[in-house]
């Protein structure tokens, strides 16, 4: 089976995110493992101009290049496909992941489009339920599939890890710059902790190469995400993987994730910030008493890249000619 990948975030094309679109680069590999995978990139953080650029390359690659699945990442890339003849769009697949659907992240120009275009795709995958049920109106077959985390490349190391450390390390994942991402309520968490608790230390992780993610997250106490809105946060995956107590607010499929597992917890955000800070408390000593268990959440779900790699094989066999 040959797949044409089509995404405007690639790891290595942004200079402002070199790292953007890590998730599906990794996806890529995965189903690489099973299948002949090509991959165009519209760089649409050029500016509005390398959009007609980009779509029409993808036009040409969809048309002529005898893939028998296109598989979209994310709702903007997905503008030109009222342009594909009727046959070809029987084999289109788009993904989407949040800010392309749901009106909260405050893009709504991108959910516009993104709304009027999802009706030519066969099948439209929401990385969690929240963005399949927005999807929904707006589309002929929509699936539920997160993106996979590649557990065999995070994963706990004792030798870092140590258990106990000494300040408290909390991770902040993301840009503080993005509102979405909330950072002043991080801050305020931080502060409280310090309050009640004693010293921590802060890491954010934010235009870090994937190492250093890794590292970071094996020498932690816990990751907090405090965003606004989320889709499927692969961030919470990767420290499901490393073994890392998690806390976040109840945003995307964040509940679904980490569920009662130990070392893992979810807030309101309009919980008070102390009790906020007492949840995280919790969590880290919660995760101390239950090495491993974070970690098999992550099969337990079916989120590693093979089982998600796996599970995508089988919608792409009902769309391609061959059936396989």
């Amino acid at each position: 089976m040959r797949i044409l990948v089509i995404t405007n975030m690639y790891p290595g094309r942004n200079p402002a995110y070199p790292y953007a679109g890590t998730f599906v680069a990794e996806q890529v590999r995965d189903l690489s493992r099973h299948a002949e995978v090509d991959v165009e990139v519209i760089e649409g953080f050029r500016g509005p101009q390398w959009y007609v650029k980009g779509f029409a390359r993808a036009w040409t690659a969809c048309v002529r290049g005898g893939h028998d699945v296109i598989h979209l990442h994310y709702g903007l890339t997905a503008a030109f496909l009222p342009l594909l003849p009727p046959p070809v769009r029987q084999r289109v697949v788009v993904t989407l992941h949040g800010g392309d659907i749901l009106a909260q992240q405050g893009l709504p120009v991108q959910v516009a489009i993104t709304r009027r275009v999802l009706g030519c795709a066969a099948v439209v995958v929401g990385v969690s339920d929240e963005i399949a049920q927005a999807a929904r109106p707006h589309a002929r077959e929509v699936e539920v599939l997160p993106c996979g985390v590649d557990d065999r490349f995070f994963s706990p190391e004792p030798a870092c890890c140590g258990g106990e450390t000494s300040p408290v390390r909390l991770i902040f994942p993301g840009d503080p710059a993005r509102a979405v991402k909330n950072h002043p309520l991080f801050e305020a968490i931080v502060t409280a902790w310090r309050e009640r608790f004693g010293p921590v230390e802060v890491v954010v992780l934010h235009n870090m190469e994937r190492e250093q993610v890794r590292d970071a997250m094996r020498r932690a106490s816990a990751l907090v995400l405090t965003s606004l809105s989320e889709g499927s946060p692969q961030v919470v995956k990767e420290a499901l993987a490393c073994d890392l107590a998690v806390l976040a607010s109840d945003v995307g499929d964040v509940r679904q994730l980490l569920g009662r597992t130990p070392g893992t917890g979810v807030f309101r955000l309009d919980e008070p910030v102390g009790r906020i800070a007492a949840q995280l408390h919790d969590c880290i000593e919660a995760a101390r008493g239950s090495p491993g268990e974070r970690r098999r959440r992550i099969r337990q779900r079916g989120l590693g890249g093979d089982q998600i790699a796996q599970r995508l094989g089988s919608i792409y066999a009902r769309l391609s000619p061959l059936g396989t």
